[in-house]
């Protein structure tokens, strides 16, 4: 089961042809990718297995979001889609069996050194009561909690690079943590149980 997405040449116009495109989901994992080429694309986006316990795939009706891999500079980028409404499925969720093409991308502003977030960690994952956040050589974070739905549940900012979380007001669930740091943001998945 999946959903395709066409990309035309003049989308990809600018972008070289070692870059790679991708369909993410909102805790940050791809479910399709594809090698910008000089021609007109296709990118494949699979669905969930709902046979397996673990999400290996997109849910019908999940918004996704599209980046932009440089294997030269590791650098990824966001981009925002435009999607073609002459086509079925437009409004930028998936669809099983869906049929959308790409009217048009626009790059986010700013683009991410891929290889800056290893000194990030968040542990022990699944958490209880506690949480630690180790931003590594990093000293200053504006940190926020969101449910799997993306809303706020929870802000702090931190000074020190290692800070423990109360998280003992949560209920039981996925968490997303969203590490905002002076030159970077990286989102985190948590369990609490």
């Amino acid at each position: 089961m999946s959903h395709v997405i066409a990309v035309p040449h003049d989308v990809l116009l600018g972008f070289s042809n070692e870059h790679l495109l991708g369909a993410f989901d909102l805790l940050h994992d791809c479910y399709g990718t594809s090698l910008v080429g000089g021609e007109s694309n296709s990118l494949v986006i699979f669905a969930d297995d709902p046979i397996t316990p673990e999400k290996d795939g997109f849910y019908e009706g999940e918004p996704m979001y599209f980046k932009l891999f440089d294997p030269v500079t590791k650098t990824e980028s966001s981009l925002t889609a435009e999607f073609d409404p002459s086509l079925p499925d437009y409004d930028g969720t998936f669809k099983i069996n869906g049929l959308s093409a790409i009217r048009s991308f626009k790059v986010a502003s700013s683009s991410v050194h891929v290889f800056a977030f290893e000194d990030v960690r968040i542990f022990p994952n699944p958490a209880t009561d506690k949480l630690t956040i180790d931003l590594g050589k990093n000293e200053n974070a504006d940190i926020q909690f969101l449910n799997i739905h993306g809303q706020i549940i929870k802000q702090e900012s931190f000074t020190n690079p290692k800070t423990t979380v109360d998280i003992s007001d949560l209920p039981l669930g996925l968490y997303l943590v969203e590490i905002n740091l002076p030159n970077f943001k990286l989102t985190k998945r948590f369990i609490k149980n």
